[in-house]
């Protein structure tokens, strides 16, 4: 319309002078190039861009997710921030779209973002995107460990995916250079030497919050060892004992050799355990030697006892009773020598009577079987004739033998020796003694006054 009306009023123009026509061309030619350029910017298409969804969440294990794009103008994409992302396009046109998110897998232990920007025509859509982070991992490098006896030393690698971790209990023959850490760790492992006969062996966790791994240590056993608190031992004749404690590096322990005059209340243990060995009195007239062998696997240790020969204070020369007189009353004579290096204080014995066929007899006057002699010294080392006659010592016409069963003997020096039973007491009798009686039938009195006294 607006054209038809510059076309009416160009052809009113005619009449008119060149200059004005020229001017009235002019204007119409302005007026005709608005009308068109407001014709064009009436039709032009107002931009828009629309991206779903705003957020987009992986799990660890990564995957593929789409958003859509709807615009009317070109379009392009751009990811910022974490590299774990790609898209199946980057740009595009007009029109609507789906674009592929892939997220490769998580493996760290801590949650990870990234945005994607998508632009078209000036304007502009975010998408907020959230990986959750793996579950706590951790790893060794090496899981079994054989050490030697002496001891070494070891690198371990201990691997997290970004978890603190921590190392449990450690026994005291192993140190580590580091007890936590963060993320992977070089660690060195000490190991001491192993004294034990036995191998020991470690497990040792490692915790990364709820995930864990164990490192195991076997270290090979020492050679067996035993060793004695006493290893040798002198007594006299007389019975004596002895405590020994019996200890190895971990193995137990047993007797290996014994002998039969030394008894023990165990002959077997653990290391730190202790016995009680008895020795017996040495009855014979030789010293002896007898050696007690400990084993610990193939470790022993040997304990060596010597004993002296059946020590003899005095010998006896004489010991006999003499026949009865008319009230059936029989005197004893005891003959002995001093064969120590000390002086006899008091000599004491005590007896029995046998009758003609070996059995006892009672004293009638005293009722009992048993009588004893106490002769006073003092006797000097190596005097020979000591003791005397003691006068009616049983009461009995069938008595016929003296037989002592124990001999006491006091020094001057205080000290006391005791022999005890018929077995120690005939060790005392001269060698050859078979009880015959003096040459001359004895002694009518005691070699000293009052030197010998009976006992009831």
């Amino acid at each position: 319309m607006l054209l038809g009306y510059l076309y009416v009023a160009f052809w009113r123009s005619e009449g008119r002078s060149l200059l004005q026509i020229i001017v009235i061309k002019n204007v119409m030619r302005k007026i005709i190039i608005f009308c068109f350029l407001v014709l064009f910017v009436g039709c032009e298409k107002e931009p828009f861009l629309t991206v779903t969804p705003s957020t987009v969440d992986f799990t660890a294990g990564g995957g593929k997710q789409t958003f859509s794009i709807s615009c009317n103008n070109d379009w392009s994409a751009v990811l910022s921030g974490n590299s774990f992302l790609s898209l199946s396009a980057t740009q595009g046109v007009e029109g609507v779209v789906d674009v592929a998110l892939t997220a490769s897998e998580n493996k760290d232990v801590k949650d990870r973002s990234a945005t994607v920007t998508v632009s078209s025509a000036g304007l502009s859509k975010t998408i907020e995107i959230e990986q959750a982070g793996a579950a706590p991992s951790i790893s060794l490098d090496k899981a079994n460990v054989q050490i030697a006896v002496e001891g070494d030393a070891f690198s371990l690698n201990v691997s997290t995916n970004g978890a603190p971790w921590t190392i449990g209990d450690v026994p005291d023959w192993m140190t580590f250079s580091a007890l936590n850490g963060t993320g992977s760790t070089a660690v060195n492992v000490t190991v001491k030497e192993n004294s034990m006969a036995v191998e020991r062996e470690a497990a040792v966790e490692f915790f990364a919050e709820s995930a864990t791994a164990q490192l195991n240590v076997k270290q090979s056993a020492a050679p067996p060892t035993i060793s004695l608190s006493v290893t040798e031992k002198k007594c006299g004749f007389s019975e004596d004992s002895v405590k020994v404690v019996v200890t190895t590096n971990g193995l137990d322990w047993k007797m290996d050799q014994t002998v039969d005059w030394i008894s023990f209340d165990k002959t077997s243990g653990s290391s730190g355990e202790s016995l009680n060995i008895q020795v017996q009195k040495n009855l014979s007239r030789d010293n002896r030697t007898g050696a007690i062998v400990f084993a610990s696997g193939s470790s022993t240790a040997t304990l060596t006892v010597q004993q002296d020969s059946f020590y003899r204070a005095v010998e006896i020369t004489y010991a006999y009773l003499r026949d009865p007189n008319s009230v059936g009353g029989c005197d004893a004579v005891v003959a002995y020598s001093n064969l120590s290096d000390k002086t006899i204080k008091y000599f004491i014995w005590r007896g029995y009577a046998l009758n003609s066929v070996g059995d006892k007899v009672m004293c009638t006057v005293r009722d009992s079987y048993y009588f004893a002699g106490k002769d006073t010294g003092p006797y000097e080392p190596g005097e020979t004739l000591c003791g005397g006659k003691w006068g009616a010592m049983i009461y009995n016409y069938s008595a016929r033998k003296l037989v002592i069963y124990e001999i006491s003997i006091e020094y001057m020096d205080g000290s006391i020796i005791v022999y005890e039973g018929e077995e120690e007491v005939n060790l005392l009798i001269k060698e050859g003694y078979n009880g015959e009686r003096l040459p001359f039938d004895g002694w009518d009195s005691p070699p000293k006054p009052n030197g010998v006294i009976p006992l009831n």
